[in-house]
């Protein structure tokens, strides 16, 4: 259930994102330090609880804090997801911003290469480039921008309980393929 969510007024710059108990408050509640942040996506988990948080996205640092904000609508959403990405590209230390602009190092990932996925609330099936890292799943809309502002969506692999096999196509002998490992964590962006 959504027990914890509070209303925040945020405020960012080119440094940090700030957030208070209320839009009269002086001093934050809490501060984001843009210079911490790994990846920001949108939240399917979120969405998946309560249709009236479908607008979340996730905040992921370095720091081991994770922020789950949810916008009002798709266009807050987008604008303050790119907004941060920026943000956060730009606060990123010199040897991480190559990464986060310019690309995810694949000799370094365990694993990379073209799956189906579905989500919780869009039942489609679409392919997307999945790249495995040590302690993530990101998936991209292809292999051509493979960078951390480009991800659609991550899965926290220190999250994970159980990875469960979807409905395989049934083979000549009458076994069952197994599919795409379904749900595990996962988060994603909703009109993709």
């Amino acid at each position: 259930s959504n027990k914890g969510w509070k209303k925040r007024w945020f405020v960012g710059d080119r440094y940090s994102l700030k957030y208070f108990k209320s839009q009269e408050d002086k001093e934050p509640a809490g501060i984001i330090n843009f210079s911490y942040v790994n990846v920001v996506v949108p939240s399917e988990d979120e969405s998946a609880k309560d249709p009236k948080f479908r607008h979340c996205f996730e905040v992921r640092t370095c720091k081991g804090r994770n922020y789950m904000v949810c916008a009002d609508n798709d266009s807050e959403l987008d604008s303050w997801m790119g907004d941060i990405r920026k943000w956060a590209a730009a606060a990123a230390p010199a040897a991480a911003r190559d990464t986060f602009k310019g690309g995810i190092d694949l000799a370094k990932c365990t694993r990379c290469s073209y799956l189906h996925k579905r989500g919780v609330t869009n039942a489609a099936w679409k392919k997307r480039w999945f790249v495995l890292r040590e302690k993530e799943i990101l998936y991209f809309k292809d292999d051509k921008d493979v960078s951390l502002n480009s991800a659609l969506g991550a899965i926290d692999l220190r999250q994970m309980t159980k990875i469960e096999y979807g409905e395989g196509k049934e083979k000549k002998d009458g076994r069952r393929s197994p599919a795409a490992p379904c749900r595990a964590g996962s988060t994603r962006r909703a009109a993709r």
